[in-house]
């Protein structure tokens, strides 16, 4: 007992029997705990590379563990990259939230899966548009449109590839030399080798091309994706059918191409083309559209958003505005366009090429259906 000034009095610890109150280090336990947080980093370290060679054979993991079914804050992460405005985000997240998607990136990513529901969303503002509020849905489905757009033209990266590229046989394309471009198409490819139609002048004829001379040709792949590479002219010679073709050789690399503003799609449609004269209305009031009285006949051959590609046999001239009318699902179609190139087709017909100037929100919404697919 040890007695300090001011009465307080404090008993040291004793140890009695051998007992000891604190135990020495014991190596083992230090080396089993060491061994377990080693285990757990491993286990951590597989699993990350697990993941991501998964990520790498198309394993999404973005919608596991989601049991409550659509996620907004998942929806909202896999949509940053399209840089889509709060209304066609809002627009988005009610198609996705309708269909209960629990994996938006995955749709998102998938052109068919995100059309399957578009389309859904589609079939039902078209039935309010005919029915309850036309004025709304047509407003609705003109936004619906924009955002699949933003969503379908998410700019690429542009590279290149060292080896030859893989050119579909009997696709559209354009041949450039000497700093003029014709629209050819592509007969055969094989590896390097590639035939063309033999590109022609704007009266139908013929251009020679000397051999071993150097141009590009340009293609899209399919709706979205496009290349162009340069060739040298290997020889020109006649099909089986006499028509003129030319040879060609792929040198160096290919470039891909950046892919359209908007989606193009191929088709046939009949439609009429009247020619149309903008002119000033009297004390400033605007303008007036005066349609010439001849209409001619043709047929749509592709369209976008912004514009067509008619087959006609109706004597048109580049520069001029033209009015364009067809019949769509429910009633008809129209816009006013102007006329930018004409290229020679198969015997008398010609293929106008038209840039879309002004286009009624009906008619747009109808235009749209037509090139994603939704209608009928």
């Amino acid at each position: 007992m040890i007695h300090f000034y001011g009465g307080a009095i404090f008993f040291p610890l004793q140890a009695s029997n051998g007992v000891k109150y604190f135990k020495d280090d014991d190596p083992a336990a230090a080396l089993m705990l060491l061994a377990g947080a080693a285990a757990l980093i491993g286990i951590i370290f597989l699993v990350s590379i697990a993941r991501r060679i998964l990520r790498k054979m198309g394993v999404d993991f973005s919608g596991f563990g989601n049991s409550k079914g659509f996620s907004t804050f998942a929806l909202r992460r896999a949509a940053w990259p399209y840089r889509l405005d709060p209304e066609q985000f809002k627009l988005l997240e009610t198609v996705f939230r309708e269909d209960s998607i629990t994996n938006p990136r995955r749709v998102l990513t998938n052109t068919a899966s995100l059309d399957r529901h578009f389309r859904s969303y589609y079939q039902k503002m078209k039935q309010g548009a005919d029915n309850k509020d036309p004025a709304t849905a047509q407003r609705v489905l003109a936004l619906l449109f924009s955002t699949r757009n933003a969503i379908d033209t998410l700019p690429p990266v542009v590279s290149t590839s060292a080896g030859p590229p893989q050119i579909p046989g009997h696709s559209a394309a354009v041949f450039r030399a000497k700093g003029k471009s014709y629209p050819v198409t592509v007969l055969r490819a094989e590896g390097v080798r590639v035939t063309i139609s033999a590109p022609v002048n704007a009266l139908g004829t013929p251009i020679t091309m000397p051999e071993g001379s150097s141009a590009v040709l340009s293609c899209f792949i399919d709706a979205t994706r496009g290349l162009a590479s340069g060739v040298h002219v290997t020889g020109t010679s006649r099909n089986s059918k006499g028509t003129p073709v030319v040879d060609l050789a792929l040198t160096g690399k290919s470039e891909v191409l950046i892919k359209r503003k908007s989606r193009r799609r191929t088709l046939k449609i009949a439609c009429s083309i009247q020619t149309a004269a903008v002119t000033p209305k009297p004390a400033g009031g605007g303008t007036a559209v005066k349609l010439d009285p001849l209409i001619h006949s043709g047929y749509i051959l592709d369209i976008s958003s912004g514009g067509c590609s008619i087959s006609t046999r109706g004597i048109l001239k580049v520069g001029k505005m033209a009015k364009i009318s067809f019949d769509g699902d429910t009633d008809g179609v129209v816009m006013l366009a102007q006329i930018l190139r004409i290229n020679r087709g198969p015997q008398l017909d010609a293929v106008v090429h038209l840039k879309f100037l002004k286009v009624p929100l009906k008619s747009m919404n109808m235009i749209n259906a037509l090139v994603f697919g939704y209608a009928g």
